[in-house]
């Protein structure tokens, strides 16, 4: 076999892995396919794509440098070096973001995603006007981005513009009326338009330096936070995102990395703390709710975990890993028939999901349907041949 058609395979392999959200597997499988042949740039653009999706922000970042690499196509070019300077700004790294997306901007001056890009990374970074005129400009290239009507809101918030504030608060909420964080905008530009005609005194915006100030020591603590991760020192990689957490009180990404990392400790409480906080701070982000009802779950608190599953879908209703997590807590709640229904929801969605189909193969077993069972556990084995569960429940059944 040549190596183009190695690079192929893998790259097969690949994809199939990343639409069963199988991240990990997806990455080894892309990897191989540029080891094969290393200027495969839809290669080295997955392999970043799946780094975000495990929001590896430190490892997304080289991800996306590599595929500069690669020899993209102009287009690819500008949409990685984007995502590259995301990848930086998610990570809390904002200078080196600022200097990417200015460098897109140089390539194409109106790209919305890079100014909204800049935009967000100047706003973090306590540089106001500037991040304002950046979203202003984000949205004349493309008025209905998202991601530049929250952060202009944001942003004249931060400088007491609510009355200008308001409007794009509203605009969002239109568009997702169950957004956090559109709502607690929308709320501080109201009580600032309240205050601004007479009503109670309201504090002084911060000083742009000392917010800058907060916001770049918020960032040395991520960094580090991530950093220990690598290294497994989940307790002390907790810790460092509540520092960061403290600084940036509104930074929902630093108590779901402190949830995660407090459940890698073996905390659970801990974790299931940190998880509730995340839900304060943003409760409309499938990834929070879903990442609330793993932790209740492990906490053997299965009837709550059901009911963040169920919250969980009511908004994504279209991710399978959503209705294996509540086709997996009715199983152990031994409501089979439920649990069923859920699974061939997932498979649905997604039919190679090795996860709704040993779900559904143990839920088969239970009530004692066990050539149905076995069919299934054998499609699971068919998929990932490594994969134990499915081997020991097979030899059961």
């Amino acid at each position: 076999m040549s190596k183009r058609e190695q690079a192929k395979k893998h790259f097969s392999e690949g994809v199939a892995h990343e639409r069963d959200g199988a991240w990990g597997k997806a990455i080894s499988s892309f990897d191989a396919a540029l080891e094969a042949e290393p200027t495969h740039t839809k290669a080295a653009i997955a392999v970043a794509r799946c780094h975000v999706s495990l929001g590896r922000w430190s490892r997304a970042v080289d991800a996306w440098e590599r595929v500069l690499t690669t020899s993209p196509t102009a287009d690819e070019a500008r949409d990685a070096q984007t995502a590259w300077g995301d990848a930086y700004r998610n990570a809390a790294v904002y200078h080196p973001a600022v200097d990417i997306y200015q460098k897109v901007l140089e390539m194409v001056p109106d790209h919305a995603p890079a100014l909204s890009g800049l935009g967000e990374a100047l706003r973090l970074l306590g540089r106001y006007e500037e991040a304002r005129q950046a979203f202003a400009d984000a949205l004349a290239a493309s008025p209905t981005l998202r991601a530049a009507q929250l952060g202009m809101g944001a942003t004249l918030n931060a400088l007491g513009r609510y009355a200008e504030a308001a409007p794009y608060w509203q605009t969002a909420r239109d568009d997702d009326s169950e957004s956090g964080f559109a709502n607690h905008g929308h709320r501080e530009a109201l009580a600032g338009i309240e205050a601004g005609a007479g009503g109670p005194p309201q504090p002084a915006p911060a000083h742009p330096a000392v917010v800058a100030s907060d916001a770049l020591e918020a960032s040395v603590h991520f960094s580090w936070g991530r950093a220990l991760e690598d290294d497994a020192r989940w307790a002390e990689a907790a810790k460092s995102f509540d520092q960061a957490l403290a600084l940036q009180k509104g930074w929902v990404e630093c108590a779901m990395a402190s949830a995660n990392a407090l459940a890698e400790a073996g905390d659970i409480e801990a974790c299931l703390a940190a998880w509730d906080n995340a839900v304060v701070l943003d409760n409309a982000r499938p990834d929070v709710i879903r990442g609330r009802a793993h932790a209740l779950r492990m906490a053997d608190r299965v009837p709550e975990s059901l009911r963040a599953w169920d919250q969980v879908l009511e908004i994504e209703d279209n991710n399978p890993h959503n209705f294996v997590g509540r086709g997996d807590a009715l199983r152990v709640l031994e409501r089979f028939e439920d649990g069923l229904a859920s699974y061939d929801e997932a498979l649905e969605l997604a039919p190679q999901n090795t996860l709704a189909l040993r779900g559904k193969a143990a839920s088969l077993d239970a009530i004692g349907l066990y050539e149905q069972a076995i069919e299934h556990w054998k499609r699971a084995l068919d998929i990932d041949p490594g994969a134990e569960l499915a081997l020991e429940g097979l030899r059961e059944a």
